[in-house]
């Protein structure tokens, strides 16, 4: 087999292996309604599967105190960048 063959043949590889993880692992993100259990959240670890638990920073001091006014203050003269991504 050429070189310029071997190399096509480990590029198609390659783009199989990522279109195929792509498919398996899918990117969804599971929003979880409570806080997951030890056992849960181990088994996200393990799967390196993300999730999002609805309303589980409510009980943190900066959810209450972090509004625009807040950060606009603390933040002035600073350059932020922001990400817009399709669910917030």
């Amino acid at each position: 087999m050429s070189q310029t063959q071997e190399s096509m043949s480990i590029e198609g590889a390659l783009e199989h292996l990522i279109t195929t993880y792509g498919e398996l692992n899918g990117s969804a993100i599971e929003e979880l309604d409570c806080e997951p259990s030890p056992l849960e959240f181990m088994q996200y670890v393990a799967r390196n599967t993300p999730f999002v638990v609805r309303g589980g920073a409510a009980s943190w001091r900066a959810f209450q105190e972090w509004d625009k006014d807040y950060l606009v203050s603390s933040l002035a003269g600073q350059s932020v960048n922001v990400a817009v991504t399709p669910h917030g």
